[in-house]
């Protein structure tokens, strides 16, 4: 069973997409009844932290262009971590701030 707990692949796959935080909204298809009826039974149940940590680690791909650059200004990254140490940080843009300066 593994991380799909005896739910079909699609229904784990629109279900970890409901729950990420950049997702407002998902438009799925369905070929059949049977299947809209399986995609609507995506929601109502949550993945496991732990499941939702496997899923995005294993769907993480290199960031591109401008993100890459992003991430060395605290200010713009979207995962708010420094580019060297990966820890977490709280910025605020100051005008003494070198990288602030610098965009």
């Amino acid at each position: 069973m593994g991380i799909t707990g005896g739910r079909n692949i699609p229904r784990v796959a629109l279900n970890w997409l409901l729950q990420r935080p950049t997702v407002a909204t998902i438009i799925v298809g369905a070929r059949d009844e049977s299947q809209l009826i399986e995609n609507i039974r995506a929601v109502g149940w949550s993945l496991t932290a732990e499941q939702v940590a496997t899923l995005d680690a294993a769907s993480d791909t290199p960031a591109a262009y401008p993100v890459r650059h992003q991430r060395g200004f605290p200010m713009l990254n979207e995962r708010r971590e420094s580019s060297t140490s990966g820890t977490a940080v709280d910025h605020q843009p100051q005008a003494s701030c070198l990288q602030c300066r610098s965009i």
